[in-house]
C-alpha cells in the first residue's frame, strides 16, 4: 500500500480530492459565467455563446469540475446509513452535469418553415454554412459545405479564411462578414464626365427623403414624399437665368380656397390659401393681424401634432392665427367640408365673429412643379409654381448649400444639400449593426489567372464563371433532416374580437415517415412529439399562401438533467430530515445499551453480596 501511495497516479487522485480545488473550479466557474453575461450583453447572445457557454475550454472545465467532485465523494463517503443523502446528492449533481453536457454536444434545434400546401423534411439550423457547388472536370457536379462561425464574431467584420475547392479548381477567399448587410446607390461627384446635378432634402407628407436632380433630367430620382416635381436647368448667362425663371406670376389664386375672418368690430378680410400661408396679414380698418400657419389637405393628428395623410384634398383644413393688442390671441383650426367640426382657442378676449374656411370643390389633388436655374456663379435660383393646378402661387428666391426653401402650399419644405458637377450614383455597401438580422460575406473566387470579387447575402445563391466552369455559393442556415416530412394542409389565426391581432394560430399538418403516415393540428399550447423531436407552432408568415413556422427540438440531455434534478431534491431530504433522525435514534438506542449494562453489573453485585454469606456458610 505503501509503494501505491507513492505513485504518480495515487498523488493525482489524491489532488483531486481536495476540497480546495473544489472551491478553485467553483470560483472560476462563477467569474466565468459573470464575463459571459457581460460580454453578451456588449456583444451578442451567439458570440457569447461561441465563445463561452458552448466552447470546448468550458466543457472542459465542467468536466474537470465533475472528475474532482467525483474523487471528493468517493474519498469521504463512509459506509453507513447517515452518508446516503450525502451520497445522493452528489450523484444528483454529476447527473445534472452529465445532462448539460448531452445538451451541449447532442442537442438539435432549428425552425420548419412550411407554405401552405407544401411538404418539407428538413430544418434550419442556427449554424451557418458556406455552401460551392461546382462542375468537375468530367461534368460531375460536386457540392461541398463549410463551416463558418462569423454570425458568433460579436459584430468583429474582418476575417481571413480560404475555402479550397480542388474538384473544381478553385478557392474561395472570405475576408469580410457584415452581419447586418445594407446597399444602396448614393450620389458621388466623381463621374468621369462634366454631369450637374443637385440633392436636395425633401420634407413632405409622407416624410422625408432625399432627391437628385440632374440636368440631364432623365437620370433624376424624384422624392416621393411630396406631390411636387422639380427639374434642374443650367444657365450661361444672368440674361439666360431670368428667362428660365421667366415672368413672376400671381402671388395669389383661389385654387385651394380662401378663409374668411369677421372680427367682433365688425371688420373682415379674406387670404387666399395658396400664397397666403406663413405671411402676417392686417386686417384693413383694425389693428388686428390674420397668418395662416397651417394647411392640410387630407388632415390627421399625430400624436399631439397636426400632419396630412396624403396630397389629396379629401379633409382639407387650415390653421389660422388671429392677434390683437393688448396680447389678445386666437387660433383656429378649420375645415372646409366640415365646418361645424372647426376648433378655437382664445387667449385675452374675443377678437373674431367669425372665422369660416372654403375652396373650390374641383381641386382633388395637390400639385407642384419646381424649377432649379443654376446660374453662371454657381447659384441655385428656384421658381415654384402650380400649387393646387395651373395658375397657382409663385414662390421664388435663391438658395445657398444648407439653405432652406419653403413651398407650403404644397406641403413641401427642400434643402439644398450639395451642388455637384460631375455627379453619378454609386453603389455604397456597410454594416448597420452587429445582430445577424441580413448576413452577408465578401468572397473573392480564384481559379487559374481569374478571379471575381462578389457580396454573397445569405439564402441567395450567387452564381460565378471561371474560365469555363461555373461555380455557385451559397452561404446559410444549414439543413437537418428529419427522417420524415411534414406537409400543411390548412393553417389558421384567430384574431382577438375588434382588432386584427393574432390571439393564436394553428396549423393542420400530415406527417408522412417510411413506416406510417398521420393527420395532426399542432397549436401555440399543443406541439407535435414525433420520433423524439417536438414541433411548436411558434409564428407565421402572411402572404398569398400562408407560411407556418415551427420550432423544432430535439433533446437527449433533457431527461438526464429532469432526472438528476429529482435525485438532487432526493438527496437534500435525506440530508436535512432523514439524516438528524437517523443520528438522533442511535444515539438514542446507544443510550439504552450503556444503561442496561450498568444495571446489569449492579444487580450482579447485589446478588454475590447477598448470595456471599450463604455460600460461605456452605
Amino acid at each position: 500500500m505503501a509503494r501505491f501511495r507513492d505513485t504518480a497516479f495515487y498523488q493525482v487522485y489524491w489532488w483531486l480530492t481536495s476540497v480546495k480545488l473544489t472551491v478553485v473550479l467553483l470560483a472560476i466557474i462563477l467569474v466565468t459565467l459573470i464575463a459571459g453575461t457581460i460580454f453578451e450583453a456588449n456583444k451578442g447572445t451567439k458570440a457569447a455563446q461561441f465563445l463561452f457557454y458552448n466552447s470546448r475550454w468550458f466543457d472542459a472545465l465542467l468536466i474537470f469540475f465533475a472528475l474532482n467532485l467525483t474523487c471528493c465523494t468517493i474519498r469521504r463517503f463512509k459506509r453507513k446509513l447517515s452518508q446516503i443523502g450525502f451520497l445522493t446528492t452528489h450523484i444528483g449533481v454529476m447527473t445534472i452535469l452529465i445532462g448539460g453536457l448531452m445538451s451541449r454536444n447532442f442537442k438539435i434545434e432549428g425552425q420548419l418553415i412550411v407554405p401552405e400546401g407544401e411538404q418539407r423534411s428538413y430544418i434550419l439550423l442556427d449554424s451557418n454554412v458556406l455552401t460551392v457547388t461546382a462542375a468537375k472536370q468530367g461534368g460531375e457536379r460536386i457540392a461541398r459545405e463549410y463551416d463558418t462561425h462569423y454570425d458568433k464574431l460579436g459584430g468583429r467584420t474582418e476575417v481571413h479564411d480560404v475555402f479550397h475547392v480542388p474538384e473544381a479548381g478553385v478557392d474561395i477567399v472570405v475576408d469580410r462578414f457584415y452581419p447586418e448587410f445594407r446597399s444602396a446607390e448614393v450620389l458621388a461627384d466623381s463621374s468621369a464626365e462634366r454631369n450637374p446635378a443637385v440633392e436636395l432634402l425633401v420634407r413632405g407628407f409622407g416624410g422625408e427623403q432625399t432627391a437628385a436632380i440632374f440636368a440631364a433630367d432623365e437620370k433624376s430620382r424624384q422624392p416621393g414624399v411630396a406631390p411636387v416635381t422639380f427639374s434642374l436647368v443650367e444657365a450661361p448667362d444672368q440674361a439666360a437665368v431670368e428667362r428660365e425663371l421667366g415672368v413672376a406670376g400671381p402671388t395669389t389664386s383661389r385654387r385651394l380656397g380662401v378663409v374668411e375672418i369677421e372680427l367682433v368690430s365688425g371688420a373682415k378680410t379674406e387670404i387666399a390659401v395658396d400664397g397666403g400661408l406663413g405671411a402676417p396679414h392686417p386686417v384693413p380698418g383694425s389693428p388686428v393681424e390674420v397668418t395662416l400657419r397651417g394647411f392640410y389637405p387630407h388632415f390627421m393628428i399625430s400624436g399631439q401634432e397636426y400632419s396630412s395623410r396624403s396630397p389629396a384634398m379629401a379633409n382639407p383644413a387650415v390653421v389660422v392665427e388671429i392677434t390683437g393688442p393688448g396680447g389678445a390671441h386666437e387660433q383656429h383650426l378649420l375645415f372646409s367640408d366640415h365646418p361645424e367640426t372647426s376648433v378655437a382657442h382664445r387667449e385675452g378676449g374675443d377678437l373674431s365673429r367669425s372665422a369660416r374656411y372654403h375652396r373650390e370643390p374641383a381641386v382633388t389633388v395637390i400639385a407642384g412643379v419646381v424649377k432649379l436655374v443654376k446660374g453662371p456663379d454657381g447659384a441655385i435660383h428656384y421658381v415654384a409654381h402650380g400649387a393646387g393646378g395651373d395658375g397657382g402661387a409663385e414662390r421664388r428666391g435663391t438658395l445657398a448649400a444648407g439653405g432652406e426653401a419653403q413651398y407650403p402650399e404644397a406641403g413641401v419644405h427642400f434643402t439644398l444639400q450639395r451642388v455637384l458637377e460631375r455627379a453619378e450614383f454609386v453603389e455604397r455597401i456597410w454594416n448597420a449593426g452587429r445582430e445577424a438580422v441580413n448576413p452577408a460575406l465578401h468572397v473573392t473566387v480564384r481559379g487559374g489567372q481569374e478571379e471575381h470579387a462578389l457580396w454573397v447575402t445569405a439564402g441567395m445563391p450567387h452564381p460565378v464563371t471561371i474560365g469555363d466552369r461555373e461555380v455557385t455559393i451559397d452561404y446559410g442556415s444549414r439543413r437537418y433532416d428529419l427522417g420524415f416530412s411534414v406537409q400543411l394542409e390548412d393553417f389558421r389565426e384567430i384574431n382577438y374580437p375588434g382588432i386584427s391581432m393574432a390571439q393564436s394560430f394553428e396549423s393542420d399538418v400530415v406527417v408522412t415517415a417510411p413506416d406510417k403516415q398521420f393527420s395532426r393540428m399542432i397549436s401555440m399550447n399543443n406541439p407535435l412529439k414525433f420520433r423524439g423531436f417536438k414541433l411548436f407552432q411558434s409564428s407565421f408568415q402572411r402572404g398569398e399562401r400562408e407560411t407556418s413556422i415551427f420550432s423544432v427540438a430535439r433533446d437527449p440531455g433533457v431527461p438526464v438533467v429532469y432526472t438528476g434534478s429529482l435525485i438532487l431534491v432526493v438527496g437534500l431530504i435525506l440530508i436535512f430530515f432523514v439524516k438528524p433522525y437517523l443520528i438522533r435514534s442511535g444515539g438514542q438506542r446507544r443510550g439504552t445499551t450503556h444503561a442496561g449494562g450498568a444495571a446489569g453489573v449492579a444487580d450482579g453485585a447485589s446478588l454475590g453480596t447477598v448470595a456471599g454469606p450463604g455460600l460461605g456458610g456452605s
